[in-house]
């Protein structure tokens, strides 16, 4: 295999070749290879493309296409039957094109092909132009140039067209009367004609005519000559006319003129004469005056109007731009405005009821915020109904809207103008002055203040003619006094105030909104209908008299009062009282009735219709009731009965309950409770516990009868405070007494050697012996009982400090000096005392040891038991008992152990526990010799993961298997340690290249039709045909259908197939 093939199988590593490399067969390179060195082919030799410096080839090479970047040297023919593009530029002693035509100028043409036209020739002295052509640049020509056709000097008015020499020739329009000889704004400096001049009009700053004479009116003579008359003269001030003159056409004047009287023919009677184009005198139908009424029908001069259809939200288009003449403002404020719908700051006039959104672009709107005010200087913001954002400005205009309101920019001055609601209301929550007329059709108005100036002060103002607010001197008010001249009221008289009258006649109906004071007799006749009646003394609405009887008489009629009455004084009725309302109610603290039976429910037809019937008597603690009952057929009090002393309950005469007695008729009772019964005799059956009161009388239970058998234990100890009966002195007495006085009773009873107090204190006899402690650390203490216990003597025997005699042995106990004691038997040392310890010379421990024992123990003991608390000696329990094996040691096994041992001897096995899954770095281990004894070592370039399976090291030498994620180092490996070729070889990896070459042309592909690579990056891509096809994907996002396409080249075309359908189409190209 060779070793190109070898390369062509690692993917997405650049691949380096050192050295002489030789290939033999057909080597294919899946990507790019760059040969930094010579490359030598003996053979033929093909390839896609090839890039490379200092190329030099022999014999015949036939290349597709070629790009030479630097320098290409051909020493032979080069024949390119494709196209050459040399960026760099070509040096070329001849070079010949087929397809070019003699005498034909070459030019680049579509990619920068050399070709030529027959239109634009060159025959070695003579550039012929075939066609039009335009020329970009100067062009100097030094001989004459001449133009068959049309010729067009310049392509913008910037362009200027300078000609030195002389025309010979006319110079005449294409088009009669289409062209202009300079503008308005460029004119040609001086005219010099001999001949005549044809000007079908002449616009000129000064013209001189030698034949005309001074003063005198220009006018056109025969043949239009210019010619004057003296009929017709003007001296710069005055235009004098001799002779009567009628003027047919249009007669313009620049000064003032007096005419006594004029009359213009084409002028409609009524209408308003205005200045019309060019200033002609003229009218229209929209302005009319009858010699009252001033009648516009449209637009003021020099304000647009814009009035906008009925909708539900209607949209202006704002810009801001540079003010023009037509602006409202233009020359004051900012220099820009706004623009509405196409016109500069038109007056809007918007309909109640709409709503208007004016929508500006964000920068405008940032820049120049589109906002309502009330004055035109933006001091009063209008903001009801009114929505701005980032893009627009939304007002809803009502009739509570201005009627005059302001568009303007709230950061710019004056760039809008005036916003007119056709509203039939007048918001008055603005203030407005009023220059003109006021007409209000509605039905009301209201004005918090006016002011008429031609009223007079202190007049009556009423209403003249058409509604007109005027006043007269007839009537007049200065603040308190209304003042009529004699004969200036008629009619109904309407006094709201206090009015004194020295005499009134009312020979009709009057009405008096207050009171009236008549100081005689009211007679009235004809009756009278009064609402506040004052009759004798002040008072609203009151009929008394100052005499102090007050009689009113219906003569023998009925006097009725519609409303509520009260009497504040008493009230006598002399005749029946007679109420026939639901409801009487009587506030007097005290009520006498002379009736001596008061009936309730007159006219109740039986006991049910009686029902509930009785006295209620209110109280906020709650109501107090005796009524009847139809359903127990009784009267029922809320409350108690309390009878008075000496009274009590009767049935049929017989008294069955007073205030002591209970009455000798009631023989049969229910009775649950007795009071106290102090005398009589019980004939009944026995009364049980519940109705037995306490007996407190002396000597009436026996202790004998008292049962404490069946009572309940007390459940604690006896205290002072239990009580306990006692039969006082045994004279038949009982009484109490408390646990203390038991106590003190049964303890005053001790004598002797000791005494009780009440509280049960013990107190021991002295038996001679003082108290006090006996023997000391010097002292042994002898201590006396007697037979009752009593300690009766104590006495004290020195101790020897040194010596302990007990029979023929003795104990002797010596301060060593050092902080310890030494205890000797017989002379011979057996133990040493001191902080640290006790030491036994000689001798050993015979007998049990209690408690914990701290420090070293030597020596053996005879017996023992197991260990009280079992401990664990490499993972094997151990308690003293038995001797253990332990694994690893005596026994089988594996032992963990830590720390170093200072000899060991040589394992003969080891036993190795697998890790596959930990993702960890370890560290494979080896030795420095082939044998003998070694240590391990370890490298940190040389590592493994059990995870991902991954073997790190810097360099790899020898044969390998599995997958390589790293092939930079592969071209140090001949091809028996490299990869295989079989399909199920598998690289992951990035693989960066020189260049990939295929073995063969046209015969492996990168990918397979259902394994694809998702991206293929490149400047330049150079391929045959182009198939494009997205069935491997399950077609496209737009309609989710799939296609195929394969692009062919053709030598003029670019074509296209469809390989589904068999069609195929032909791309239309533009040349550029």
């Amino acid at each position: 295999m060779s070793r190109g093939r070898e390369l062509s199988k690692v993917g997405g590593t650049t691949q380096t070749i050192s050295g002489i490399s030789t290939f033999v067969g057909i080597s294919t390179f899946g990507s790019d290879v760059r040969i930094h060195g010579k490359l030598d082919v003996d053979g033929d030799i093909s390839y896609d493309e090839m890039t490379s410096v200092n190329s030099k080839v022999t014999g015949v090479s036939t290349v597709t296409d070629i790009r030479v970047d630097r320098n290409i040297n051909v020493a032979g023919i080069a024949s390119v039957t494709g196209v050459l593009d040399a960026n760099g530029g070509a040096t070329i002693n001849t070079l010949k094109v087929e397809d070019l035509t003699e005498d034909r100028v070459v030019i680049a043409g579509t990619g920068g092909e050399i070709e030529d036209s027959g239109n634009l020739t060159f025959d070695g002295s003579t550039l012929a132009v075939t066609g039009s052509e335009t020329i970009s640049g100067n062009i100097t020509v030094t001989g004459n140039i001449i133009g068959n056709g049309d010729v067009d000097l310049g392509n913008a008015t910037s362009d200027t067209i300078t000609a030195t020499g002389r025309f010979d020739s006319d110079i005449v329009p294409s088009t009669d009367g289409a062209r202009d000889l300079g503008a308005s704004g460029l004119e040609f400096k001086d005219l010099y004609i001999d001949g005549t001049a044809n000007i079908d009009a002449l616009v000129a700053d000064t013209a001189i005519v030698s034949d005309l004479t001074d003063n005198r009116v220009v006018i056109a003579g025969t043949s239009g000559e210019l010619e004057d008359s003296g009929n017709l003269t003007f001296d710069g001030s005055t235009l004098a006319v001799t002779g009567a003159a009628t003027v047919s056409t249009t007669l313009g004047v620049t000064g003032e003129s007096t005419l006594a009287s004029a009359t213009i023919s084409d002028l409609t009677n009524d209408r308003v004469v205005i200045a019309g184009t060019s200033g002609a005198i003229e009218d229209s139908a929209n302005l009319t005056f009858d010699g009252t009424t001033l009648d516009v029908n449209g637009d003021i001069e020099g304000i647009t109007h814009v009035t906008r259809p009925h909708g539900s939200t209607y949209n202006y288009t704002v810009t801001v731009a540079t003010k023009d003449s037509t602006h409202r403002y233009n020359g004051s404020g900012s220099s820009n405005g706004y623009v509405v719908d196409g016109t500069q700051s038109p007056v809007l006039e918007l309909t109640p009821g709409r709503t208007y959104r004016f929508t500006l672009s964000s920068s405008d709107m940032s820049s120049h915020p589109f906002r309502f005010y009330l004055e035109a200087d933006k001091t009063t913001a209008y903001t009801t109904n009114v929505t701005s954002t980032a893009t627009y400005t939304e007002i809803i205009i009502g009739d509570e809207t201005p009627a005059v309101l302001h568009y303007a920019c709230s950061s710019h001055a004056l760039m809008g103008n005036v916003i007119v609601t056709k509203s039939n209301v007048v918001n008055t929550d603005y203030a407005a002055t009023l220059r003109g007329g006021l007409t209000v059709t509605g039905a009301e108005t209201t004005l918090s203040s006016a002011t008429v100036s031609d009223l007079t002060s202190g007049r009556v103002t009423y209403a003249g003619g058409s509604g007109a607010l005027q006043d007269s001197g007839n009537l007049t008010f200065d603040g308190t006094t209304l003042t009529a001249a004699a004969g200036a009221i008629s009619g109904a008289f309407d006094v709201d105030g206090a009015t004194t009258l020295d005499g009134l006649t009312v020979a009709e109906a009057a009405s008096f909104s207050a009171g009236v004071t008549i100081t005689g007799a009211l007679d009235a006749n004809g009756g009278a209908s009064i609402d506040n009646v004052q009759i004798g003394v002040t008072g609203d609405n009151e009929i008394d008299t100052a005499s102090g009887n007050l009689t009113i008489d219906s003569a023998g009629g009925t006097t009725t009062i519609d409303d509520a009455v009260t009497v504040t004084g008493n009230l006598t009725v002399t005749g029946n009282l007679q109420i026939d309302g639901s409801t009487t109610t009587v506030n007097s603290t005290t009520m006498t009735v002379d009736d001596k039976n008061i009936v309730l429910g007159s006219g109740a037809a039986n006991d049910a219709a009686a029902d509930g019937g009785g006295i209620t008597i209110e109280s906020g603690d709650g109501n107090k009731t005796f009524t009847f009952v139809d359903s127990t057929d009784s009267l029922t009090s809320s409350e108690h009965l309390n009878l008075a002393s000496g009274k009590g309950y009767k049935l049929n005469g017989t008294t069955v309950l007073s205030g002591t007695t209970l009455g000798s008729s009631i023989v049969t009772s229910s009775l649950t409770a007795l009071g106290t019964i102090t005398t009589g005799v019980w004939n009944g059956t026995a009364i049980g516990n519940d109705y037995v009161a306490t007996i407190t009388a002396a000597n009436k239970v026996a202790v004998s009868s008292l049962d404490i058998d069946g009572g309940t234990d007390i459940g604690a100890d006896l205290v002072d405070a239990d009580l306990f009966i006692v039969d006082d002195g045994a004279g038949g007495t009982n009484r109490k007494t408390t646990g203390t006085r038991i106590k003190k009773y049964i303890f005053s009873a001790a004598s002797g050697d000791l005494t009780a107090s009440d509280s049960g204190a013990i107190t021991l006899a002295n038996s001679g012996v003082s108290a006090g402690t006996v023997g000391s650390s010097t002292a042994i203490p002898i201590i006396t009982v007697d037979s009752k216990g009593r300690v009766t003597a104590t006495s004290t025997t020195a101790v020897d400090s040194t010596t302990i005699a007990q029979g023929n042995s003795s104990v002797a106990c010596v301060d060593s000096g050092t902080g310890s004691i030494v205890a000797t038997i017989d002379g011979s040392t057996l133990a040493t005392f001191a902080a640290a310890g006790i030491t036994l010379s000689s001798g050993k421990f015979v007998g049990g040891v209690t408690g914990d024992v701290t420090g070293d123990v030597t020596g053996n003991a005879d017996t023992a038991t197991i260990l009280q608390n079992t401990r664990t000696i490499g993972g094997v329990s151990f308690n003293g008992s038995a001797n253990i094996d332990l694994p690893g040691v005596n026994t089988s096994g594996n032992q963990n152990t830590s720390g170093n041992a200072a000899t060991a001897t040589l394992a003969a096995n080891s036993t190795i526990t697998a890790n596959n899954t930990a993702n960890e770095t370890v560290y494979l281990t080896f030795v420095d010799g082939a044998t003998g004894t070694q240590g391990l070592e370890t490298d940190t370039g040389l590592n493994y993961n059990p995870s991902t399976n991954t073997l790190t090291a810097s360099t790899f030498s020898g044969s390998l298997s599995g997958t390589a994620s790293n092939a930079s180092l592969l071209d140090s490996l001949d091809s028996s340690q490299f990869l295989r070729s079989d399909t199920a070889d598998g690289i992951t990896a990035t693989l960066t290249a020189r260049a990939i070459t295929p073995e063969a042309d046209s015969t492996y592909d990168l990918g397979t039709n259902s394994v694809r690579w998702a991206n293929v990056y490149a400047d330049d891509v150079r391929t045959g045909d182009l198939h494009l096809s997205n069935e491997h994907r399950g077609g496209n996002t737009i309609d989710g259908s799939w296609g195929h396409y394969q692009i062919q080249e053709g030598e003029d075309d670019l074509f296209i197939m469809n390989k589904r359908s068999g069609k195929k189409f032909r791309f239309v190209l533009e040349q550029v």
